[in-house]
């Protein structure tokens, strides 16, 4: 018995050289054999139509195989057309609108919004950026308002009514401050009431991130301050895999901040950072200014009554404020400290000025090496009561590689402390080495050297002094505030330009 099958159309249907005619094949299978007929068609269609016929069953090949095809095309049409329709529109704005009268903006005080995931009492670098630059804009006249989590411990606000103490969902333990509730009704309720011409947000995630939204709803433009390096503080996470979790970090910070209108960096070293990690929107390198009247409110008697609480007559004092934690790489300065003592083998007082959840390791460290009558733990300071010390002490000492500005580096200028501290991001861009301190690659051995060298020669020690001082002038808070008002006014300005 005989079966027959027949085939059409050349190389399955599609005919991939015109010299192919187009046949039939006729196949009769029998008990034995198979015979094989071809039958060629006496005319063949058209160029046009044949080409059609073609497409057509390509199509129906494509999609008849698997709805998954069909799908994935409608959606990458879909993008297409997404993506064209994106750049149409934005043709719209690529000029300013110049008939927006930028003085009416100049003329009228200004109106911010913070949001930030800490602020004081949290003893901290972004608590005491946030407080000067809040002071400085207020002294010049404009309003500010600042959302942060509610903290157990007691705090005046010197502005009453100036921040909005956010609920708390629970307390970082490592950390040291309260993770604030983001949906809390209280946030939004402020923030409506309060009616802010910009939002200025100090961290990428949490109330950073709550404060982008609240902008995005009501049309306002986005300030982003880029204070912290995140990937180094991914050893407070609780998940392993170290790598992954700084890429994490600075695709967040990536993608948060070209979401924003400008982007604030304390450095030009922070600002060369986001460029490389390819963040495209304005960015302004502006500093965290130093409030000048914490230095100026003490007398020399008594800048010396402190100096003679720690120190006899002649006797070296050094200074490092920082909290004590991981990132900050206390332990380095720690061994470094003993290095100078077996180097200048004279008495020295060293004043470490912070809290944090190392210090109790660390205060075990400084015993283990014999240092206890040279370190000195003081626990955490007002920042005039800091700069009372600054203005004690002779040398700043720092071991830090986690710093986008090294805002204490500049407190201490701003006291006469000339600076020793490790070569790292931060650091380089406000320390000039042999004018206002000295940099050093990060070994205990070339740190050490560095600060007994200056510990040794006095007249030296006092002509970087001399220049630290003159070096911090430009950074008086009051200034800062201007550079900073300046952009908000500018961002502001563009953002109704392209309406």
């Amino acid at each position: 018995m005989y079966e027959t099958y027949i085939v059409s159309g050349g190389g399955g249907g599609l005919l991939f050289d015109r010299r192919e005619p187009y046949q039939i094949v006729n196949v009769a299978v029998g008990a034995d054999q198979a015979v094989f007929e071809n039958i060629e068609a006496a005319e063949r269609l058209g160029t046009l139509r044949e080409k059609l016929e073609t497409l057509k069953l390509y199509l129906h090949s494509f999609f008849y195989i698997s709805l998954f095809n069909a799908l994935l095309v409608l959606s990458l049409i879909s993008l297409v057309a997404l993506k064209l329709y994106s750049m149409i529109l934005r043709q719209e704005s690529l000029y300013r609108d110049f008939s927006v009268d930028e003085t009416a903006f100049s003329q009228k005080p200004f109106r911010v919004a913070m949001f930030t995931n800490n602020y004081l009492p949290f003893i901290g670098g972004v608590p005491l950026s946030i407080d000067r630059l809040c002071r400085g804009l207020v002294q010049v006249g404009e309003a500010v308002k600042i959302f942060a989590p509610a903290y157990p411990e007691p705090w005046i606000d010197p502005q009453d009514g100036g921040v909005v103490r956010c609920p708390a969902l629970f307390n970082m333990r490592l950390a040291g401050f309260p993770v604030a509730n983001v949906l809390s009704r209280k946030i939004k309720a402020a923030f409506s009431a309060f009616e802010c011409d910009l939002v200025h947000v100090h961290h990428p995630f949490w109330l950073g991130k709550k404060g982008m939204q609240l902008a995005k709803k009501h049309g306002l433009p986005v300030v982003f301050t880029y204070h912290t390096r995140l990937e180094r503080y991914t050893h407070y996470l609780p998940f392993p895999g170290t790598a992954l979790k700084n890429l994490a970090a600075h695709l967040m910070i990536k993608r948060f901040a070209n979401h924003c209108d400008a982007i604030i960096t304390p450095t030009p070293s922070t600002e060369e950072y986001l460029r490389n990690l390819g963040v495209s929107a304005l960015i302004e390198t502006i500093p965290t200014g130093v409030g000048m009247e914490d230095y100026t409110c003490w007398t020399p008697q008594q800048v010396q009554a402190l100096r003679s609480r720690y120190t006899a007559a002649e006797e070296p004092l050094l200074i490092s404020v920082s909290r004590m934690a991981r990132e900050k790489n206390l332990d380095f300065l720690i061994d470094g400290l003993a290095k100078v003592k077996k180097r200048i083998r004279i008495p020295f007082k060293c004043l470490l000025v912070g809290e944090g959840p190392e210090k109790r390791r660390l205060m075990e460290t400084v015993a283990a090496l014999g240092l206890n009558e040279q370190v000195v733990f003081t626990g955490n300071m007002l920042p005039r009561d800091v700069a009372r010390c600054y203005l004690a002490a002779d040398l700043f000492v720092f071991a830090s590689t986690s710093e986008t500005q090294g805002m204490v580096l500049i407190e201490a200028m701003a006291g006469g402390c000339p600076v020793v501290a490790v070569r790292a991001s931060g650091v380089y861009d406000v320390v000039r080495d042999g004018y206002n301190g000295m940099i050093v690659a990060e070994s205990t051995e070339s740190w050490s050297k560095a600060v007994a060298t200056l510990l040794m020669d006095r007249i030296r020690l006092s002509e970087l002094s001399a220049n630290s001082r003159g070096f911090a002038e430009a950074y008086a808070e009051e200034k800062i505030a201007q550079r900073v008002l300046t952009l908000y006014r500018r961002v502001v300005v563009l953002r109704k330009s392209k309406g």
